[in-house]
């Protein structure tokens, strides 16, 4: 048998730290397959841990590859030349491919040109992102690449708004299944453990430049106020609810996670304007300038967001001002949106409020709304 570097072959000495590379090109051009153990010039060298590089192969098309490629890659060996060679076969994929650790960018996607593997562009990128999702396919129709999720945590919201849980038709109720009975991508959004993350940077003084004074990363579980929208720019400066995933939408209007009116961006632009969005390829920007500058950052260890800052130039009786006018201003607006607003921690917002005494809280979570009492 006679090995050769081509548009559709791919040759390497030995497994290497670059083969999720290559898996991703073949995946995201014509597919081809790669033989592992065949020197440049075609020579069979061998491999000589077969059992532990077979079980490596596998380990990466779990873990570093994205979205599941299982389906469209088979992994074999040949013997040759009293030598084995491993043979993996990559058919062309249905989506847009990448390396996990570095996302659905010019580090992390792949094309095949020639006999190398070459960096898309980021116009190549939209291109075959743009084309998956144009495909019309619902997130109740894609299946889940976790087979048994786990929904502790939707259904602890779901009950706490007051839904009875029937664990028997708990996932066909709330529309977690496929047509052919097994979990959807929906599913997977929503489950305790999955691999959606939400990062959150907050910077030092009022610029970028000033550096970072706290990194959050909130994710790999059930992912409940995230949601991507297909508006045009009018459309969406405009307020126009068009939400994509229309069974994830309903959920989360349940769990009075989101609203249909439309306010919030009108809001934010009248207040800070267009220019605080940036429209990225594949996600949304928002830039809000903080109305204080941040001169320290407090941690105090507690995840979920509920980090307590302090400030350091900031009068106590100014903020206790400012703290009223943002509530007169917008009575609905959330101990989390004013604590991004000022850099405070939402303990220390809490607190704050609860000194004044003249401000409270009427009903409960995101449907409440504050109530100023006026003193005479």
């Amino acid at each position: 048998m006679t090995f050769a570097e081509t548009e559709e072959t791919g040759l390497k000495q030995k497994l290497s730290d670059s083969l999720p590379k290559e898996i991703v090109t073949f995946l995201n051009t014509d597919g081809g397959t790669i033989y592992i153990g065949v020197n440049d010039d075609g020579s069979i060298c061998g491999v000589s841990n077969l059992d532990d590089s077979l079980k490596k192969i596998a380990d990466i098309l779990e873990s570093q590859i994205l979205p599941d490629s299982h389906s469209f890659v088979e992994l074999g060996t040949k013997f040759i030349d009293q030598k084995h060679v491993i043979e993996i076969k990559v058919q062309k994929g249905d989506s847009l491919y990448y390396i996990k650790k570095y996302g659905r960018s010019l580090q992390g996607c792949f094309i095949r040109v020639g006999s190398t593997s070459r960096s898309m562009t980021e116009e190549q990128i939209n291109i075959v992102h743009n084309k998956y999702l144009d495909s019309k396919v619902k997130i109740t129709e894609i299946a889940s690449a976790i087979k048994s999720p786990s929904f502790q945590y939707l259904k602890l919201l779901l009950t706490e708004k007051g839904f009875s849980i029937n664990e028997a038709t708990f996932a066909e109720n709330f529309h977690l299944l496929t047509k052919d009975g097994e979990y959807n991508k929906m599913a997977e959004l929503l489950a305790d453990k999955n691999e959606v993350s939400i990062k959150v940077v907050r910077f030092k003084g009022k610029s970028k430049a000033d550096g970072i004074a706290l990194r959050n990363e909130y994710g790999e579980k059930c992912l409940v106020v995230a949601m991507k929208q297909n508006l045009s720019k009018e459309d969406f400066f405009r307020g126009v609810s068009k939400p994509v995933n229309e069974e994830l939408a309903k959920l989360f209007i349940r769990l009075d996670l989101m609203e249909q009116t439309g306010y919030g961006i009108p809001l934010v632009t009248e207040k800070y304007g267009k220019d605080v969005f940036e429209f990225l390829d594949f996600f949304l920007r928002v830039t809000i300038p903080f109305a204080f500058e941040i001169e320290a950052e407090e941690q105090n260890g507690t995840q979920g967001g509920t980090q307590d800052g302090t400030q350091g130039d900031t009068q106590e009786n100014d903020f206790d001002l400012w703290l009223e006018s943002q509530i007169r201003n917008n009575p609905r607006i959330t101990t989390e949106e004013l604590s991004q607003l000022c850099g405070k921690g939402v303990r220390t917002i809490k607190r704050h409020i609860s000194k004044l005494g003249h401000i409270r809280y009427v009903g409960s979570g995101y449907s409440g709304h504050w109530e100023i009492i006026d003193r005479s």
